[in-house]
């Protein structure tokens, strides 16, 4: 295992993963930081304290790692609800106006008063609306093809 904890940054970083910003009230407020590299480490002090060389984490260096470990939790099932959302019917709807809404933009510059949009046109960009109505809409939408 790889850590990192620097108690100013509220980062904990291990094997890979890591945030910031997280509470770390119970490191103390004379360490700067801890590596750790599997078996040993080094702690590095604020107060002009030599840096340590230990062989064993401390008790708060383990405090740090379950706060990550609660906050990789929290971000997983932040992940899962938002994933379960975007799955859904509503957030389903919300991805597909958001497409259609990105394919009228790009034609915006047609409607502008001194351009003469062609049929083809004015009928991709009614589809584009209509899409909403379709039947399946949300999870069964056919994009209408762009004129050339």
């Amino acid at each position: 295992m790889k850590l990192t904890i620097i108690r100013d940054m509220g980062l904990v970083h291990e094997d890979g993963e890591g945030h910031i910003d997280l509470d770390l009230s119970s490191v103390p407020t004379n360490i700067h930081a801890l590596q750790w590299y599997g078996s040993e480490g080094e702690i590095e002090y604020n107060d002009g304290t030599n840096n340590e060389l230990i062989t064993a984490l401390p008790t708060w260096a383990e405090s740090a790692r379950t706060v990550l470990s609660n906050r990789n939790d929290e971000v997983a099932a932040e992940e899962a609800a938002h994933q379960a959302y975007l799955d859904s019917e509503q957030g389903k709807a919300e991805t597909v106006r958001q497409e259609r809404d990105l394919l009228l933009q790009e034609t915006d510059w047609m409607a502008l008063s001194d351009v003469t949009m062609s049929t083809q046109w004015a009928n991709y960009r009614q589809a584009l609306r209509d899409i909403p109505d379709q039947n399946g809409f949300p999870f069964n939408v056919t994009y209408p093809t762009k004129p050339e």
